[in-house]
């Protein structure tokens, strides 16, 4: 994987970001970009700020009028990216579990003036609907766990919902073009509660420790890899077609 910035660029850019407390989270501004992160972090503001240069995984199947659903948005750096390609006459439907980041990824669609093309969601996706218990990793970015460290987290509760359930009867339901995925492990629950909407969709994308089970999986729905890289030693990003709609 190709990084845009070097450590020696961390140190020199980090000065120009500027950053104010706004309630619970903080407001950066960095050469005219307003992005809102969780934590006064230099380093994940400018990460924000060029995600989408250095972790490449789907605008090259997007266009105009498409409908992108998000599990795992964090802040938004896929978020807006999305929107700016699918366009007023598309839509983005996103999750995100964190009650911090949620604000976060909710001011950020509303800087960019994306308030009627992406609808943020706080919960969780799973294969049934329940409440959750979840532990909040401070100074992250990947701030949620079901197993953290105890005596640096804080716990708190979310409701999931079945993507199947979310959809049941929504007017984008037959217009879903792309599942992004990002939700260290979860890809298997996810996708038991999707078995409907995953044959509307044309495309899946995630990036996973748990590939090959991910990647198993979505064959048996009739899907093939695309397109897969190793990103770590044990990591891959992997997109999925649908052989029956794309």
């Amino acid at each position: 994987m190709k990084h845009f910035f070097t450590k020696a660029s961390w140190v020199l850019l980090s000065p120009l970001v500027n950053i104010t407390k706004e309630g619970d989270i903080y407001r950066t501004a960095y050469r005219g970009r307003v992005w809102y992160i969780p934590y006064p972090k230099r380093w994940m503001a400018l990460w924000a700020k060029d995600f989408m240069k250095t972790h490449v995984r789907y605008e090259d199947v997007l266009g105009p009028g498409d409908v992108v659903v998000e599990v795992g948005a964090c802040t938004g750096e896929y978020t807006v990216a999305a929107a700016e390609i699918v366009g007023a006459s598309g839509h983005v439907h996103t999750f995100e579990v964190d009650p911090i980041v949620i604000q976060c990824l909710k001011k950020n669609i509303s800087a960019a003036g994306f308030d009627k093309m992406i609808t943020a969601t706080h919960a969780g996706v799973s294969d049934q609907a329940q409440t959750i218990e979840l532990e909040h990793v401070p100074n992250t970015i990947a701030s949620s766990t079901f197993h953290g460290d105890k005596s640096q987290t804080t716990t708190y509760q979310v409701d999931t919902v079945t993507l199947d359930e979310y959809f049941s009867g929504h007017p984008d339901r037959d217009r879903l073009t792309l599942l992004k995925l990002t939700v260290n492990g979860h890809e298997p629950d996810i996708m038991a509660g999707a078995s409907e909407i995953l044959k509307q969709l044309k495309y899946v994308t995630f990036q996973s420790a748990r590939y090959d089970e991910a990647i198993a999986l979505l064959k048996q729905h009739g899907y093939e890899v695309a397109r897969d890289t190793l990103l770590y030693t044990n990591m891959k990003s992997v997109l999925m077609r649908n052989t029956a709609r794309s």
